[in-house]
């Protein structure tokens, strides 16, 4: 069975090397991804900064890719 890709687009961001081993340390101790936590960390921001989050950002995408 093929494993379904629930990301699709990549994104590389810099940090400070301060800020980058805080994210180290806090990702090691809950055994979680850089990734995933920039992931979590982004939808918290959005949640908090305009009420939208990335599901219903994948709908309003999935729904703009039909109309088309």
């Amino acid at each position: 069975m093929m494993k379904e890709a629930h990301f699709t687009k990549a994104l590389t961001v810099a940090f400070p090397k301060e800020i980058y081993f805080k994210i180290k340390d806090i990702t090691d101790e809950k055994k979680i991804s850089m990734g995933e936590w920039v992931r979590l960390a982004a939808e918290r921001t959005m949640n908090e900064e305009c009420q939208c989050t990335l599901t219903e950002t994948k709908q309003a995408n999935n729904k703009k890719e039909k109309e088309n």
